[in-house]
């Protein structure tokens, strides 16, 4: 236990410092982003046909545990603003303490481990956090996306606020036809070993956490709230902005979405099985980044690449749809 704990520390505190190749990427406070890539790094983020445990569940875990504090230091009078709690905010800082009980929560409904809750506990540090969280990332294209100015160039407003509405505009399309059906009820529901896939609708859901409809926020410039884009309503975005091409296969798409979110129990093709394979905002982002990548000839990205692409898609998408 003690040895788990040292890595606990360990790799918390690398990921702050974020050495260049590193999990953490840039230096200062861990946030969701970095936390996400940590656990990926140590295949805690995973999905199979039956088994889902994605960065949408991590996310749920840590606002729960956000929200669980909120009410114990609630302030009569003031009313815990939801907004305040958005599960899928890539910015959102996380302490150790925070961090501690979202391993903790993600632990109890973690299928690669077995006992009792703190056996689970520490066998996630000791198996797979001591072991693989601090080890540099060998994905090149990864690499850039953490350290390069690519990213800050991606979430600069206007191309942010572009990219926000063609990932929203398509989570609320439903390319296979799917009839309505219950949202997505989050971890626990997906990650239950043998468990079927979800066949809830390819519709924009409700987050299960802040039961916040998409948007209603206001403004249209904060995060995107419960909205999750699915890999058949990937492939129709990509199909309707015409990005398929010798240097980007359907397959290559496939390929890159698995990288991005670790998900293997998808289909390259459109299937209704691939509606429980759903990715968040900032798994989007990374997405569209390794996509140009790969475009350019899979060479280090310009600022003027980038932004050309971006610029290419969202005027084909005005022109073929209604959606952005």
């Amino acid at each position: 236990a003690t040895a788990a704990a040292e890595a606990a520390v360990t790799a918390f505190m690398q990921h702050q410092q974020g050495a260049e190749g590193a999990p953490g990427g840039v230096s200062g406070p861990m946030t969701m982003a970095g936390f996400w890539r940590m656990l990926k790094a140590s295949r805690l983020i995973f999905g199979t046909a039956k088994v889902k445990m994605l960065a949408s569940h991590v996310g749920e875990l840590h606002v729960r545990g956000r929200r669980r504090m909120a009410r114990l230091q609630h302030v009569v009078g003031r009313p815990i603003e939801p907004e305040e709690f958005d599960p899928y905010d890539a910015n959102m800082e996380v302490d150790f303490y925070d961090w501690i009980e979202t391993l903790v929560r993600f632990s109890a409904i973690n299928t690669k481990v077995t006992g009792s809750l703190s056996q689970r506990f520490e066998s996630t540090l000791e198996r797979y956090i001591k072991k693989d969280a601090l080890k540099p990332f060998k994905d090149k294209a990864l690499v850039e996306w953490v350290t390069s100015s690519n990213c800050t160039v991606i979430r600069e407003p206007a191309n942010l606020g572009r990219l926000r509405r063609i990932f929203e505009g398509f989570a609320s399309t439903d390319p296979g036809g799917a009839k309505s059906g219950p949202g997505n009820t989050g971890p626990t529901a997906s990650a239950t070993p043998g468990g079927s896939a979800n066949k809830s609708s390819t519709r924009t859901r409700s987050n299960s956490v802040t039961s916040i409809k998409p948007g209603s926020q206001g403004g249209g410039g904060g995060p995107s709230f419960g909205v999750r884009l699915n890999f058949n309503q990937l492939l129709f975005m990509m199909e309707k902005a015409e990005l398929f091409d010798p240097a980007f296969s359907i397959k290559r798409c496939w390929e890159s979405y698995v990288l991005v979110t670790c998900d293997t129990g998808l289909l390259p093709q459109q299937h209704p099985n691939n509606q429980s394979c759903e990715m968040i905002l900032e798994e989007f982002l990374e997405f569209f980044m390794r996509m140009v990548r790969f475009k350019s000839g899979n060479k280090a990205l310009s600022r003027d690449a980038l932004t050309a692409m971006l610029d290419e898609v969202y005027t084909r998408l005005s022109r073929a749809t209604s959606i952005v």
